[in-house]
């Protein structure tokens, strides 16, 4: 296995059609085969970008091509789900790695029947070569033969490790220090969890109707604040008229 020697160029401008070399956005594959892939892979990766939205120099995405030699567009994998650290957030069509200088510290890939052999075999080798810092596979169905339905590596001296899993009897769970959450898988189910919470990660959309319901909260809590003032200071104000004319008529109001 050869590591791959990637180098920053001084033009960090995509390949253009007349360098002679025509890199496609697509491989011509679906997204996901079913539901069971499609599903986690879209909460995946909707999860982390919104856990790290706040974080201008991580880069979370999936499914797009990945091209890791120069001239040679059949050298190239498309991630189900991948994570760059020190990248900025900008729209990419494909990922090119010798104009960008970085390479994943993250990648998931959600296995099927027609694709586990690669995952657990082509892929992981190359992702171990470029030095990708944790990998992870997650089998939805458990109709493939990974020993676990959920598996993790992290690479150690060069070479991949597994990552312990855990299982709670309803639950696998795995740390995914790359990522400083878990992993939390069952058939049919998977969720990122933060420990420093206490609470699964939420979707884009979750986390979009999660902001929108705080929002409302704290408009609710502040016309309830100004109503409550309001009534004081009407109560105010008619104790202060009741007083007048009580003092208009000889009698002095109670104190």
């Amino acid at each position: 296995m050869v590591t791959l020697n990637i180098k920053k160029r001084e033009d960090t401008r995509p390949p253009v059609p007349n360098d002679g070399v025509h890199y496609p956005e697509s491989d011509g594959e679906p997204v996901a085969e079913s539901d069971f892939q499609y599903v986690p892979l879209t909460y995946a990766t909707s999860a982390l970008s919104a856990h790290f939205s706040e974080e201008p120099d991580i880069y979370v995405t999936g499914d797009m091509l990945i091209y890791f030699v120069e001239g040679d567009p059949r050298r190239s994998v498309a991630p189900d789900v991948f994570l760059i650290p020190n990248l900025d957030k900008r729209f990419r069509t494909s990922y090119f790695m010798w104009l960008e200088g970085q390479v994943p510290s993250f990648i998931m890939e959600v296995t099927s029947n027609s694709t586990w052999r690669e995952d657990i075999g082509r892929k992981r080798d190359l992702y171990e070569s470029w030095g990708v810092s944790e990998y992870w596979l997650y089998d939805p169905t458990e109709e493939t033969r990974l020993t676990t339905l959920l598996q993790g590596f992290r690479l150690v001296d060069d070479a991949y490790e597994p990552i312990e899993i855990e299982f709670d009897g309803e639950s696998y769970r795995g740390f995914s220090s790359a990522l400083g959450l878990e992993l939390h898988a069952r058939k049919d189910w998977f969720r990122f969890f933060n420990p420093a919470t206490g609470e699964y990660l939420k979707n884009l959309e979750e986390s979009e109707r999660a902001r929108v319901s705080e929002r409302r909260a704290r408009e609710n809590e502040q016309t309830a604040r100004l109503t409550a003032e309001r009534e004081r200071d009407e109560e105010r104000s008619r104790r202060e008229d009741l007083e007048r004319v009580l003092r208009e008529h000889g009698i002095e109001p109670p104190s």
